[in-house]
This record gives structure tokens, sequence and C-alpha cells, in this order.
């Protein structure tokens, strides 16, 4: 046992009909041990980023262990969570309360003016939705705000076809082979990682096309001021309605490295689960984003892993999806009220060895803190947050994709990019909007390695009359440079506004998602994200669609 003391717990499971007993073991730090079997060192010094991280090597400020996973059956069903009273999950941002709470203030004064001229060659057609289907809602996901919808389509040639859905705090598995998708299951988190010591937020999901697994990450509120659970599970096989390895790793620190781990992201590429988030020291300010990888061949057969944690990065760093074998995994953040975009080169990920380097600062124009969304009929606007990238990217050759919002003449509206890794230079770029009066926010964007790239997110237009709007559009590789479809394709508007508290801005997002689709061959994907059911009730919808 060496350094460690170990709580053993026996956990009954169900498989295939069989009662089984796992034996498994949560490791206790005791007095002056130098590290865990979940965490070792990785704090970063309490220090608030000003201009960003200089370009260059980032030196691993310590080394984080996943071990002794507790395997677990998710049910084949089940109920949904149960009605409690709403709960916001606040939004941390990285720039300072005050600072942000002026650049908010600054954005929400700005005259409106007229927005600019689209370019006269644009796409022929836009991408549509074939099918669309209700998602998870407030009411049976345990009451908080906002959701965080994710999601992800697994198995899309076999028999399976499933699609998982993800929020605040519960996940629901499709099976959307037939005309008609159906509920397989719906639980809540507590149930699904097997904690309810605090709750669970901030999930997310992917689907592993190339070994058929399924990867979820959530991280839970803490227990104390020096223990905050981040959960990953990992699946056995290609049905999410199979059994999980689920790895459960504190990342809340100790002494004066007391943290709190917000905002976390999951990307991956073909060796490698990549992990980010920012980490607010309790003590007050933001000590950076930090980023660690685990070997897939380890977590997909639930061994223990270890990676060296990096950590002072630019704020909010987008993993990648990786969608070929390349060496280097790319990440991106977009620093708030800036000129340029953070770019970050991994390498060796998952394996002995790895590295992560500042590649590049990238010049782009500047841009701003987006003001809150207003809605007809209500004087309370929807949150449209900062300027972060708030869903992975896509990365495959030398092209990394990601979209995120910004002030555009006293409106909100986002912008995608697709970046050359090579030539640390933007390849191509749009805003693109809903119409001239519309506020455009909640961006999520996935991106074909044939440049196919479709993009979904919310749009109010209180001049028009129209509430939170669920829309989608992209563009095609034949398509002229630097456009997007535009005002795009409607999936799903809102019947009223959202007034879900006693707030004047109404938290809204954090996050979508796009993801493929690629069951048939053709050109689409999935899209999920939020809507609402009612003025205090909150909603989600999930489309498929393509060109």
């Amino acid at each position: 046992m060496s350094s460690h003391d170990r709580d053993t717990t026996v956990h009954r499971l169900l498989l295939g009909g069989l009662a089984l007993a796992v034996v498994s073991t949560t490791a206790v730090l005791t007095s002056g041990a130098a590290e865990s079997a979940e965490v070792a060192g990785g704090r970063p010094s309490v220090v608030t980023p000003a201009t960003g991280q200089p370009l260059g090597a980032v030196a691993p400020s310590g080394r984080i262990r996943a071990s002794d996973p507790v395997l677990r059956r998710a049910p084949d069903g089940g109920a949904a969570a149960a009605a409690r009273p709403a709960a916001t999950v606040p939004f941390r941002p990285t720039m300072g309360a005050a600072s942000y709470r002026a650049a908010k203030a600054a954005a929400n004064s700005a005259p409106t003016v007229q927005k600019p001229s689209r370019p006269t060659a644009a796409p022929l057609a836009p991408p549509t939705p074939i099918r669309q289907f209700e998602g998870l809602n407030q009411s049976e996901s345990g009451g908080l705000r906002p959701p965080d919808n994710d999601g992800a389509h697994g198995d899309p040639a076999g028999a399976l076809n499933q699609y998982v859905a993800i929020v605040n705090s519960a996940i629901r598995v499709y099976n959307v082979g037939p005309a008609t998708p159906t509920i397989a299951s719906t639980k809540t988190l507590a149930s699904f990682f097997g904690y309810t010591t605090t709750t669970i937020f901030d999930p997310r999901v992917i689907y592993d096309t190339t070994w058929d697994r399924w990867v979820v990450m959530a991280e839970a509120f803490p227990e104390s001021a020096t223990v905050q659970r981040v959960f990953i599970a990992v699946s056995k096989g290609k049905n999410a309605n199979g059994a999980y390895w689920i790895y459960n790793i504190d990342r809340g620190g100790s002494g004066a490295g007391e943290v709190f781990w917000d905002y976390g992201q999951l990307g991956a590429d073909q060796d490698s689960l990549i992990f980010t988030a920012n980490i607010f020291p309790n003590s007050g300010g933001f000590a950076g984003a930090e980023m660690f990888c685990f070997s897939k061949a380890g977590m997909y057969n639930g061994l223990g892993v270890s990676s060296p944690v990096f950590s002072g990065l630019d704020a909010t760093l987008a993993p990648p999806q990786v969608q070929d074998n390349n060496a280097n995994a790319f990440l991106l953040a977009a620093p708030n009220q800036t000129a340029s975009l953070s770019l970050y080169r991994a390498n060796n990920c998952g394996r002995t060895g790895t590295t992560l380097v500042k590649q590049a600062n990238i010049a782009v124009p500047a841009y701003a803190v987006p003001p809150d969304a207003p809605q007809p009929g209500t004087t309370d606007k929807l949150d449209t947050v900062d300027n972060r990238f708030q869903n992975r990217s896509t990365q495959y050759g030398n092209s990394l994709w990601n979209v995120h919002t910004l002030a555009l003449g006293g409106f909100a509206a986002p912008k995608w990019y697709q970046v050359n890794t090579s030539t640390n230079s933007i390849t191509q770029s749009d805003i693109f909007f809903r119409s001239g009066s519309s506020h455009d926010f909640n961006p999520s964007l996935y991106a074909q390695p044939d440049g196919t790239m479709y993009v979904g997110w919310t749009a109010t237009d209180p001049p028009a009359g129209v509430n939170a709007q669920m829309r989608f559009s992209g563009r095609l590789p034949t398509d002229a440079a630097n456009t997007t479809n535009e005002p795009g394709t409607t999936v799903f508007t809102s019947p009223t506004f959202y007034n879900g508290s006693s707030d004047t801005t109404e938290r809204w997002g954090d996050y979508s998602a796009v993801v493929d689709d690629d069951s048939t061959g053709l050109r689409r994907v999935y899209l999920v994200s939020e809507k609402v059911n009612s003025q205090a009730v909150w909603g989600s919808r999930i489309a498929q669609g393509g060109f």
C-alpha cells in the first residue's frame, strides 16, 4: 500500500443476468504522502494571467492519476430525476467578476448599428433538418439551469444506432434507428456515476468511432475546500446502455492550492482522451486553464492511467476531436476582449513523453464580449456568456475549426474559424446571424474531413417577435470562402420567452453540440440545443439534418 490507506467497497452489479461482486478501492492520501492514486500535484500558481501565456513549451506542473475504476452497468431503463426546486449553476468568468460585469454593461449599453452587408457569393442552399425530437428538460433532469446540452451519436451503421443526450443533471439514450426515435433509458448523473454527495454538472459526451466506445465526463460541486470530484466514464463496448468503467478523480487540491475545477471539456485523438478545465483558486482570482490526457488503451480496459498536468494555460482551452491519426492534437482558446486566438500543440498524448507547446497567438480582427440577448414580451435577457469556445474543436489534417460569440454593433453574433495549424493563420472565417435585428449566440460546430461544416446556435429577434430559436446552417467545400448560408434554417422556435428566475439576465446554454452522423454515408449531423418549454422551464431539442 506504500503511502496510501485504502477504503474498500463492494459493489453489486447485474451483468447478463448474473449478480457479481466487484471490489473497488478508493485511495486516501495520508499525511505527508507525495501523491495519491487519484491526483498528484498539478496545482497552478494563484495568479490571474493578464496578457496570456508566453509562447513556447509548457512545463508540467505535476502529474494526475486515475486508478481503481468501478465497473457499473447503465440501467436499461429508469426514471427521470425527481423534481426539486430550480437551482442555478453560476457562470464563472475568467477575466475577473468586476471586469466581466463592466464588459457586459458596456456591451449591453452599446447602440445597435446596422450589421455588415453579406457577401454576394453565398452558398446555394442551406442544410435542412430531416427529423427532430424532444430532448431532456428541466423538470425531468433535477431542476438545474442552464442545461449544458451535449450529445453524441454511436454505432451509426450497426444494429444499435444510438444517440446519447446529456444535461445538468441527467443522461438519456435514444434508439435513433427507427423513423421515430425511441427512448432506451433515462437516468440521473448521480445514478449513472454512482455518486450522491454533491450535485454533478458540466457534463460532456463523445463517441469514439474507431473503438466503438462512449466517453462521458462531468464534475461535481466541492465536498469541501479540498475535495472536488471529476468523473470519467468509458463504456466497455458500443452499447450506451452497457457497462462502464467509472473513474473518480479529486481535483480540489490541498493546502494553498485549493481550487474549483470548472467548465470541463472533453476531446480525443487517436490514442488518448483529452481533458481541459478552468481553475479558480478558493482564495480568489483565476489561475488559468489546465490540460491533461489519458491513454485510451488504459481507460478502455479499466486500468490505472496517469498524465502530466499542464497548468496556467490560456482560459477556456477547447480540446479537439481529431479525425485522423495526426500525432499532434491542437487546442484553441479565444481570450476575452483581444485580437488573437491561442493555439497549443500537444504531442504524445496518452503516451510516455507527453508535451504541450503554446505554438502561436494567431492574429484575428479584434473582438469583444457580446451583449446579452433581449427577448420579445419581457425585459429579461438571455445570457450570451463571454468570448470562449463553448465546446470542442474539430481537427483533421492541418485544419482546426471552432466557433464563438462576439459583439457586433450592439448585437451578439457567432463567428467561426478554420485555423491552419501549419502556418498559424486563419484559412477562412465568417460572422453569421439570423437577420439584421437578431441576437445570435450559444453556437457549436462540426466539420467533416471533406471541408463540409455545420453550425447550430440560438437566436432571438424581438422586432420580429421571435423567441429563442434553434437554428442550423453550414457550408459546403465548394462554397465561396468566408461564407455561411444565411439566415440558415429554423429547427424549432420556443413558444414563449424564458423567465426562470428573479434575475434580469437568465442563464442560457452554457453550450450546445453538433456531432457527426455517418449512418448513411451522406453529409449529415445531429445537433442539440436549449429551447423554452414554458416561461420558467427550459427544454432541449435534438435534430438530424444535412445538405
